[in-house]
């Protein structure tokens, strides 16, 4: 049992010291992401000049901004949103975080919850700004098929509540290829083909 949770605390350890490497390169190269592209989806109007938000040479651009990321599980928003996040808190946007499941695939969301918040804090996004959802109809699990219904009313319920602007996701392979990833942005393409919710955009493997 001590052996387990010394392996526990030394993983998480790496995390934490996964995500400040990722912030330093960062930083070192901002603007520059080589592994990352942003697509806006394909049904909505494109940014003039066919450039996306994150290329404005605009200041202000992002003085006004409200965005919130949607995931699926802790961990996603380093493994595939970081440098995007980093991007766009250094532009003085905000940036709201909900996180659908708490990661309990192996029986371990209170810690995967724990891991998620103190990502968040290293990334910048304050805690108030951060939301766990643990929904009986939304597991952790790559077999089950979520429900796009209930997905769609958070996230139209979040967006209301932080007068959100702008939504980033999963592109339509969810990334990893994960099926709750794809869920996500099915539901999401639905919203936006109805202009339920704000400008959406998705990340994508280049």
């Amino acid at each position: 049992m001590l052996f387990g949770i010394l392996v526990l605390c030394f993983l998480f350890s790496l995390y934490l010291i996964w995500l400040k490497v990722i912030y330093y390169r960062y930083s070192q190269n901002s603007g520059s992401n080589p592994w990352l592209q942003l697509n806006k989806k394909r049904d909505r109007r494109m940014c003039q000049d066919h450039l996306y938000p994150w290329q404005s040479e605009h200041e202000n651009y992002f003085d006004d901004v409200r965005a919130l990321l949607v995931t699926a599980h802790p961990d996603d928003e380093c493994m595939f949103f970081a440098p995007t996040i980093l991007r766009l808190l250094q532009s003085s946007a905000s940036v709201h975080l909900l996180c659908l499941s708490s990661g309990n695939y192996y029986n371990q969301g209170d810690l995967r919850q724990k891991e998620l918040r103190d990502s968040c804090n290293v990334l910048g996004i304050p805690a108030s700004q951060v939301t766990i959802v643990d929904h009986k109809e939304l597991p952790d699990d790559p077999s089950v098929e979520w429900n796009t219904h209930i997905i769609s009313s958070m996230v139209l319920k979040q967006v209301k509540a932080s007068s959100i602007n702008m939504v980033l996701t999963f592109d339509g392979r969810g990334v990893s290829g994960h099926a709750n990833h794809i869920a996500i942005y099915r539901a999401l393409s639905y919203l936006a083909s109805t202009r339920k919710i704000p400008d959406v955009y998705i990340i994508s493997k280049s």
